[in-house]
């Protein structure tokens, strides 16, 4: 099992984020290019390995002059998995294995249909009115054109006219070979830890600074923050499972006040409560604000001084980066507070002088009060329902 982190880094200046920029902007044009060009059924059999779409982009030469070929490798391989990923969700929203469970009662014939699903090169000649050779299935060409008539009509209605697009230029996938990691110390004598990623310049690469230290390994993604003119790393870690909880039953009742509190009395997240009555009465305050602006530009429509109102006090930018940071704020509160339930009063971290966790400190069962109050405050915090 894998956990994809998401490793902030410092705010950069503003040559190495328009430089930063500018590479996402060639990954992410590759990428379109790719995605356009395997809406074509008839390269659906090269999903199936992305090494062959690889080959076959540089055989046509769909590769962008001027651009690193090891990026635009990158972007291949991303437009491969982003294709498959639509794929395989329109045919788990339409549930076409289980049709064809209940179309077909033959063993044979299910077992021809499941193969077909699981090759895209037999998708594709299916979309294209063949009839796959599965050479596992012993059948009759007449039933597998049968079952393949079947396939072709339902893979048609699930994936309607739908396909995959690039329409922002803000992340790339970057294997082990286009960064490095690299530690420093500061002028203070702390360590600083370094993502160095591809640029556009040769033989030279971007300095991303992270904002804290942690492991970088394996194939990240850069995700741009335009808001605070910064990046993300992600990061995945393979997560080792936790034994099973042994420990007693606790019954839970969400507030507002805290996020829930437990049969014995015991309060977690009793900053909730704090937390969204300061962001509800700003909240409040600023609406009150912004009403009596938006009043007096009504008053005095086509004046200078409401131009003037219009342009710096009523726009919605500031208001929704305060929104976001609010509800990620109630988020990270109410996560902290479900994870001192799930993991009882044992360890979770690896910081100093901590002993392990053993599964006698986990409940094994929690019962929860879903009618509560404000159980849609823990799952989904918003301010609408506390206003």
């Amino acid at each position: 099992m894998k956990r994809t982190v998401r490793l902030a880094t410092l705010p950069l200046n503003r040559g190495k984020y328009d430089e930063l920029c500018s590479v996402v902007g060639h990954y992410s044009d590759a990428k379109s290019v790719f995605v356009a060009h395997l809406r074509q059924a008839s390269l659906w059999k090269l999903l199936d390995r992305s090494k062959s779409f690889r080959d076959y982009a540089k055989a046509r030469g769909l590769y962008p002059a001027g651009i690193n070929v090891h990026l635009i490798d990158q972007a291949a391989f991303d437009a491969v998995d982003t294709c498959v990923r639509h794929i395989e969700s329109c045919f788990a929203r339409a549930d076409i294995k289980a049709k064809t469970w209940r179309r077909f009662t033959d063993e044979d014939e299910r077992h021809y249909a499941y193969a077909c699903l699981a090759r895209y090169s037999a998708i594709g000649k299916i979309m294209g009115g063949g009839v796959p050779e599965i050479s596992t299935v012993a059948i009759s060409l007449e039933t597998r054109a049968k079952i393949a008539s079947y396939l072709h009509r339902v893979i048609r209605d699930s994936l309607g006219s739908s396909w995959p697009t690039v329409i922002k230029s803000r992340s790339m996938s970057l294997d082990s070979s286009l960064y490095s990691v690299v530690d420093n110390e500061t002028r203070t004598g702390k360590t600083r830890r370094y993502v160095k990623v591809i640029s556009s310049t040769r033989n030279k690469r971007i300095s991303l600074p992270l904002s804290g230290i942690s492991r970088v390994s394996g194939n990240i993604r850069v995700v741009l923050d335009e808001e605070h003119q910064r990046a993300f790393v992600h990061v995945s870690y393979d997560v080792a499972r936790l034994p099973k909880a042994t420990g007693p039953a606790v019954a839970l009742d969400w507030g507002i006040t805290e996020v829930c509190t437990d049969d014995s009395g015991g309060h977690h997240g009793s900053e909730y409560g704090p937390a969204l009555r300061s962001m509800t009465e700003r909240r409040n305050k600023t609406g009150k604000a912004r009403n009596r602006l938006h009043a007096l530009s009504k008053r005095d429509a086509g004046s200078r001084r409401t131009k003037h109102i219009a342009r710096n006090n009523l726009g919605t930018k500031k208001q929704q980066a305060r929104l976001r940071r609010a509800k990620a704020q109630l988020q990270t509160i109410s996560g902290a507070a479900i994870k001192e339930v799930v993991y009882g009063g044992g360890n979770r971290t690896r910081a100093k002088k901590r002993v392990p966790q053993l599964p006698s400190q986990r409940p094994r069962v929690k019962t929860i009060d879903l009618f509560g109050p404000s159980a849609v405050e823990v799952f989904g915090p918003t301010l609408t329902r506390a206003s």
